[in-house]
């Protein structure tokens, strides 16, 4: 008998669909705040401006990580798969982590979507 349960497969998979988000999220702002933080650094060169050439995938970008983040939150938000109703099941400590992983990868999310703002005002 395998270890893997309903809600375990729904655990992984809220923690890939989080994952992913944040990943593209991160690729969404490499072209603001990849040369950013390499020249906070001190690493320097031309060969930088080959991160701009990701500028142009952007919002395809931000599409797929708002997508990703939109269904780990139908996996942790969305409708109970149980026979009980949810007001009577009490929320697991289980539950309570994946919320926690998920807020904090949404704010770090937001933070990398929004980085080409908020640079603007910290470097001028």
């Amino acid at each position: 008998m395998s270890d893997f349960s309903p809600a375990h497969d729904i655990t992984v998979r809220t923690y890939r669909y989080s994952a992913a988000g944040v990943l593209a999220s991160l690729s969404a702002s490499l072209c603001c705040l990849g040369p950013f933080a390499l020249m906070a650094t001190g690493i320097s060169g031309a060969w930088m401006s080959h991160l701009m050439k990701v500028e142009r995938y952007q919002p395809l970008l931000i599409l797929l990580s708002v997508s990703f983040f939109a269904l780990a939150g139908w996996q942790l938000f969305g409708p109970s798969r149980g026979n009980r109703p949810v007001a009577s099941c009490p929320v697991s400590s289980r539950k309570h982590h994946q919320r926690l992983i998920f807020g904090l990868s949404g704010c770090l999310a937001l933070v990398l979507l929004t980085s080409e703002f908020w640079i603007v005002r910290l470097a001028g």
